[in-house]
């Protein structure tokens, strides 16, 4: 009788969804996918066809009834479009005469498949691509590998796809792994993984789907520079009475919240929802030290005083941010305020000097406004970062040392703890002596030669470097595209950003430079898009601008917990819109023409409440949307904080892919400014990049923020 070979189908319903664990140290975990032992159950597993079944410690399509059978399993995994790439890897034993086993990641039609074949019966390993057909073959040597033979013969296949690649490594038994097929050729963004057999019996143990995602692997501290310098942004603002900076419309990187003045506690409330958006956990605070020592002194060089930092906390307080403070001593200033007084550079072996320049007018104040509990740590010892020396200071090798071991005693006797102090590279060589007075090294970036980003210092068993989304050296600045003559390190569209975390992700210590930086275009703030058909202000060179007003912020959210799983998305702050009406009714966050700019930039309508910005006076038919917001896969609710006194209110909400969810017509909250959450309904979305847009069918309510939370 002829044999015949019937096919197996094993599916797994479970969703592979990444499983982080907190990172103690520089190195970044890959993503669990998933991990198969078969020890004791199988229940991911579900045949679609076939007797797959439990044997002896493994998952086998053999069962003593039948032992002639195809098989293959699959399982959905949602990886992001851009991922950097994922590992396929099992064990196969070959029993008895089988023919073929094979790992296959597939979309979900499992005819389109990638297929890796262990082929007994042509002694070859077979890469094959979907249509259209691409096929790789490689055959053992018989020295090394081979031949391939079964009677429960050992194998381990691991399958390695990157962007636009796939590649297979091999051995036989306890033989060295290798690298033996590469094909190039696109990959499916998500879709399904498995195992099969082919004419006989063949066992998988030890299944796992790990990966490093390009945008989602997460670096253990990511940590924003954060300057709160009274400076005029893009003729906008006070002007600083002891640092002027000007920078012109055209020369401006402008910040989406207006009016962008330090002085007022809605400017801190937002630069600290922009951290929170990008699920920041620790913020290094400019000190530049006090004119004074006194707590009510509030200027100093660049008016960074830390007695400021008091808007700070009052904003994280009030937010009930998780935010934490370490301190960024920006050392080169102490020099500078020094020669300003004195007419001579700061000479740092001079240790009269350390108590008023640097412990009464910096440390000191500092710590005083910084509450305890603000306090960023590592471990159980407050953060402090130093910044490199100045050319007004001098005298350091062989006193950087005696320096710093001073401060550090200063605040041990004064508040009780050892500060884990973390120094610039070029402090750190600025004294040879510094070895074993410091507890970490970092590296900054290299404006001068237009490098975002520096190989990180590694000091004490800790990691250290800078990333710079963008830069222009703000003397030589005439606006986008001005090149070599301004140091110009362009944001390629959030490309240079993504790159530059890319290179720090196995860091300890990122430090983020320039979060509010507009005078050197380096800011991670929400911009304003530039090429926005809403405003008319393009200028040349702006193919090296941004793409939307989130894109820095989202960048840092997928590096800094691309696991989270709950986002508030505020209204004002939507990266496209309808508004029908001409301007900002409401004239709030959102300014049409800044400064009396003839620039027109927002036309979404803002308003205040005192406590909240919303988007209010829609009208039917309006929407905002809010793209690549970074999300683990699952079932997510979508939520809408909102105030209307009107009955027949409703909100829709969509992804690019998904369907159109609406509400029923809303509850009334009685007035204008009474708020109310409402769920709008439950959406399905895949790991990675996920836009989303809120539909007004009807019009006529205030939204203040949506929630996106899995469930």
């Amino acid at each position: 009788m002829k044999r015949v070979f019937c096919v197996f189908l094993v599916v797994i319903l479970v969703q592979l969804t990444a499983v982080f664990t907190p990172i103690p140290l520089a190195t970044a975990a890959p993503s669990t996918y998933l991990n198969e032992t078969f020890g004791d159950h199988a229940n991911n597993w579900l045949p679609v066809a076939g007797p797959w079944a439990l044997e002896n410690g493994r998952y086998s399509n053999c069962i003593p009834s039948s032992c002639d059978s195809q098989g293959v399993t699959r399982s959905y995994i949602a990886v992001a479009s851009n991922t950097r790439g994922y590992t396929i890897e099992t064990d196969v034993y070959m029993i008895g005469n089988a023919q073929e086993a094979k790992v296959i990641y597939t979309n979900a039609n499992v005819d389109e498949a990638y297929r890796v074949d262990i082929m007994r019966s042509t002694n070859q390993i077979r890469l094959s691509a979907p249509s259209p057909s691409n096929v790789k073959v490689w055959t053992p040597d018989g020295t090394r590998h081979g031949p391939i033979t079964g009677n429960g013969t050992q194998y381990h296949l691991k399958v390695v796809v990157s962007r636009n690649s796939v590649s297979v490594y091999y051995r036989k038994g306890n033989e060295p792994l290798d690298q033996i097929l590469t094909l190039n050729t696109s990959i499916y963004p998500d879709g399904k993984v498995g195992v099969g057999t082919f004419a006989g019996d063949s066992d998988f143990d030890n299944f796992t789907v790990t990966g490093e995602e390009g945008i989602g692997a997460g670096i253990s501290r990511l940590i924003p520079v954060f300057g709160y310098e009274r400076t005029e942004a893009c003729n906008e603002g006070p002007e600083n009475p002891y640092k002027g900076e000007r920078i012109t419309e055209k020369q401006c990187d402008r910040p989406l919240f207006s009016p962008w003045n330090r002085e007022l506690p809605e400017w801190w409330k937002a630069m600290t929802e922009e951290m929170d958006h990008a699920n920041i956990g620790i913020v290094a605070a400019h000190n530049r030290g006090c004119s004074t020592a006194s707590s009510t002194e509030m200027h100093g060089n660049g008016d960074m005083c830390p007695n400021q930092l008091t808007k700070l906390v009052q904003a994280i307080t009030s937010r009930g941010s998780g935010l934490k403070v370490a301190m960024f001593d920006d050392f080169p200033t102490v020099g500078d305020e020094y020669k300003q007084r004195t007419g001579n550079p700061f000479n740092v072996g001079a240790s009269q000097l350390w108590q008023d320049y640097l412990w009464d007018r910096r440390w000191n104040r500092f710590y005083q406004t910084i509450p305890s509990n603000l306090l960023a740590k590592e471990g159980s010892r407050p953060l402090i970062f130093i910044w490199d020396p100045g050319a007004n200071v001098t005298n350091m090798p062989g006193n950087l040392s005696r320096m710093l071991d001073w401060l550090r005693g200063k605040i041990q006797t004064t508040y009780g703890f050892n500060p884990f102090i973390v120094v610039s590279q070029k402090f750190y060589n600025a004294d040879t002596t510094l070895n074993g007075h410091v507890d970490a090294v970092y590296t900054w970036f290299e404006a001068s030669q237009r490098i975002g980003t520096l190989p990180a210092a590694n000091y004490n068993g800790y990691t250290g470097a800078t990333v710079a989304p963008s830069f222009r050296y703000a003397p030589n600045n005439t606006g986008p595209g001005c090149g070599a003559n301004c140091l110009e390190i362009p944001r390629r569209h959030g490309n240079e950003l993504i790159s530059n975390l890319e290179q720090q992700k196995s860091t300890k210590f990122v430090l983020l430079e320039g979060w509010t930086n507009v005078i050197e275009s380096a800011g991670y703030y929400r911009n304003v898009e530039r090429n926005d058909p809403n405003n008319n202000c393009t200028q040349p060179g702006d193919q090296n601008w941004i793409d939307y007003p989130n894109q820095s912020l989202n960048i840092v959210q997928r590096y800094s917990n691309p696991n989270n799983t709950y986002v508030e998305l505020e209204a004002e702050t939507a990266d496209d819109y309808n508004d029908t009406s001409p301007g900002n009714t409401g004239g709030s966050y959102r300014v049409t023409n800044p400064g009396g700019s003839t620039c027109t930039y927002n036309k979404l309508d803002v308003g205040y409440d005192g406590s909240n910005y919303f988007v209010g006076w829609i009208e039917p038919n309006e929407y905002i949307g809010f793209r690549e917001v970074f999300l683990p896969a699952g079932n997510y609710s979508l939520s809408v904080r909102y105030s209307t006194p009107q009955s027949d209110a409703k909100v829709c909400a969509r992804t690019a892919s998904g369907p159109k969810i609406c509400t029923s017509n809303l509850p009334p909250t009685g007035r204008w400014t009474a708020w109310n959450n409402y769920t709008i309904g439950t959406i399905s979305l895949h790991r990675g990049l996920n836009s989303f847009v809120f539909d007004f069918p009807g019009g006529y309510l205030n939204v203040d923020k949506v929630m996106v939370r899995r469930l």
